[in-house]
């Protein structure tokens, strides 16, 4: 999609958004796609690296993987955040 590699080996993939404003409008067009993320930003993390965090299991089809991802990329997109 075009976020920077992070190396996660877990199911859990971090993506940095870095913006506060534009991580809660990025999680909040998701949730109305039914796509759930976590928001990660200060004081959990230091100022400027706010990010999503995806939790991926082996329940999710192929299907469901690939409209995440689209819809990752359509509202990052239109956000400029890519």
């Amino acid at each position: 999609i075009g976020f920077p590699e992070t190396g996660s080996r877990s199911g859990i993939l971090p993506l940095r958004i870095n913006e506060d404003e534009k991580l809660i409008r990025l999680t909040q067009a998701l949730a109305t796609g039914h796509i759930l993320v976590n928001p990660v930003f200060y004081p959990v993390v230091s100022r400027r690296n706010s990010l999503i965090r995806l939790s991926v299991s082996a329940s999710h089809s192929r299907q469901q993987l690939t409209h995440a991802l689209e819809q990752i990329e359509r509202h990052s997109s239109r956000l400029g955040i890519l």
